[in-house]
């Protein structure tokens, strides 16, 4: 006998990220991945012996030009997914105004929060702190 009957219905998969949004996600991590290898490899002498430091300029220079152009391709093709995230995060409506009110006990028990879109008041408000640049430090320079 089956626990489960043929007319259960299987949860609701929310999607999460638009094919415009993976593919911006992608071409950040692996050109932020290429510049993080090659920049170490040009600050540090012990990496020198592992990548010569024409080639770690060279690829570190190609990485950069692949972000930039690789992230403007994609907000070319793809104007109006782009502008449905920024008309997200900056759209507070009243189910947004109930989640904040519910404060940190949305860490312990999300029974009776507010139906939310595909960001949350907390995220949309984070978003808008940090273009607003609240809670941002300054760099500061590691030598003396």
């Amino acid at each position: 006998m089956s626990l489960t009957s043929p007319t259960t219905e299987q949860p609701r998969l929310i999607r999460r990220f638009s094919r415009p949004q993976l593919l911006a996600h992608l071409v950040v991590a692996i050109t932020f991945f290429a510049m993080l290898w090659t920049g170490a490899c040009l600050y540090s002498p012990a990496l020198a012996a592992v990548m010569n430091r024409p080639s770690a300029k060279y690829w570190h220079l190609v990485s950069a030009i692949a972000l930039g152009v690789g992230l403007f391709v994609i907000i070319i093709l793809r104007p109006r997914a782009i502008g449905q995230v920024v008309r997200e995060v900056d759209t507070f409506d009243e189910n947004d105004r109930l989640w904040l009110r519910g404060g940190t006990k949305r860490l312990f028990d999300h029974k009776g929060a507010p139906e939310q879109g595909w960001l949350n008041a907390g995220q949309k408000h984070r978003h808008r702190q940090h273009r607003s640049g609240v809670g941002q430090t300054e760099p500061r320079a590691l030598g003396p």
